[in-house]
């Protein structure tokens, strides 16, 4: 039989254990409780890297059509001096996949509205890029070779939100090739970058978005250290 001088020690170690172990994940939960944002934020700053500078164009990256916050971004650029050219990108998908009720016409009418902004016709081009699997690729292959003749060297490249990453990566990729070096600038219509944890569409879009950027890094869409710059 266990004596009680034998039992109120195993007793006392198994108090001790208990209470090293609540203090143990009571000093954790206060380090994540204390670290998560800043850590999120980072990751999310990863994903949407931006920088300065000037460069001759922005390119506005669009989709079939062009957001207000991609417009309201290359026009601030170009009030500010630091680009001198907006390119807007606008996808034409393969036949069956086009948007439903968007007009034929629709690059004229963007044409149109950027001249109700009042930009001459030589701030402005509007580039429809045929684009097939892997998009953003056979993309920033398109509209790159566009801007090549122009002898292009420095282009911002305007994305959304978390995509910023995997774009920057492929078009800086596919610009070392021409003598273009591309800088990164996000804007965000969907969610917020400061809390976007706290959000569905942040939280969708950054998880999405690591999922591409590693199936790009491994199908070889993307070289590896281009996900490192800048």
């Amino acid at each position: 039989m266990v004596s009680d001088s034998t039992w109120k020690l195993r007793v006392s170690s198994l108090n001790k254990k208990v209470q090293n172990g609540f203090l143990f994940f009571s000093v954790l939960i206060l380090l994540l409780l204390s670290f998560y944002q800043p850590f999120l934020r980072g990751a999310a700053s990863y994903l949407a890297p931006s920088e300065d500078g000037t460069a001759e164009v922005a390119i506005l990256e669009g989709t079939q059509i062009l957001r207000k916050k991609a417009l309201a971004t290359g026009l601030k650029f170009l009030s500010q001096g630091k680009v001198l050219t907006l390119i807007v990108v606008l996808h034409q998908p393969p036949p069956g996949e086009e948007l439903v009720g968007l007009p034929s016409e629709y690059p004229r009418m963007v044409e149109n509205e950027l001249k109700h902004f009042g930009l001459r016709r030589n701030q402005f081009l509007v580039i429809v890029a045929p684009v097939f699997h892997p998009i953003t690729l056979s993309e920033a292959k398109f509209v790159l070779a566009q801007l090549a003749p122009d002898k292009v060297k420095r282009a911002f490249l305007i994305s959304e939100g978390f995509h910023t990453r995997r774009s920057l990566a492929v078009y800086q990729s596919e610009g070392s090739k021409l003598g273009i070096r591309i800088l990164a600038h996000p804007y965000y219509s969907s969610y917020e970058k400061e809390n976007w944890w706290l959000q569905t569409e942040g939280v969708r879009a950054f998880v999405t978005e690591y999922l591409k950027l590693g199936y790009y890094v491994l199908r070889g869409y993307i070289p590896l250290k281009m996900i490192w710059s800048p």
